[in-house]
């Protein structure tokens, strides 16, 4: 069986590649006040799952080796995804947002749709998983769905990158580990 961080990337590729093929076309021409909306719902929900996800992962350290509560760790690790997103983030949104493929509101919409169910899934199984390969993997799909459509074009060189780190990062964590736990005896 082929392990969840690898199976959901794909299923996050695939599924919005699909949804850039056949959604797309048809949502496009809503109106701009309803593609607002949809945006800003999407990203929301997104938000949640973060916090469903990722937010857990960073906060159950601190439970797990009980220095506070579940919720009292949550409740203070929380707000620095907010601060690290606005203090650090502006990288990855060029690199994700421009590099890879140009995001219009729509396309930005049905990414943070699939990225935010797949990472609530994965709460809901108690599997931590990792959003920017979600988001990432949802970007290549919708890109790729668009190629040859107007001025969408596909970074390739950016996705080999990421391709690279999404494949060596576990490999190279788990060395480290085994390294560190034969140090530490």
């Amino acid at each position: 069986m082929l392990p969840l961080w690898f199976v959901l990337p794909i299923s996050s590729f695939i599924l919005t590649y699909l949804a850039g093929k056949y959604l797309y076309p048809k949502i496009k021409h809503w109106s701009h006040k309803s593609i607002e909306f949809w945006d800003i719902a999407t990203s929301c929900y997104t938000a949640f799952s973060i916090g469903s996800n990722n937010v857990a992962n960073a906060s159950g350290i601190l439970s797990g080796a009980g220095l506070m509560s579940n919720s009292a760790a949550t409740f203070m690790i929380a707000p620095f995804f907010g601060v690290g997103g606005y203090l650090l983030g502006d990288g990855n949104l060029e690199s994700m947002g421009k590099k890879v493929t140009n995001l219009d509101m729509v396309s930005a919409g049905f990414v943070s749709l699939v990225t935010g169910t797949l990472l609530i899934s994965a709460s809901l199984i108690g599997l931590p998983q990792s959003l920017v390969q979600l988001n990432a993997f949802s970007i290549f799909g919708f890109g790729l769905s668009q190629k040859g459509r107007g001025s969408q074009k596909l970074g390739i060189n950016i996705i080999k990158k990421s391709l690279a780190v999404w494949i060596f990062s576990p490999i190279l964590a788990f060395g480290i580990s085994i390294l560190l736990t034969r140090i530490t005896g």
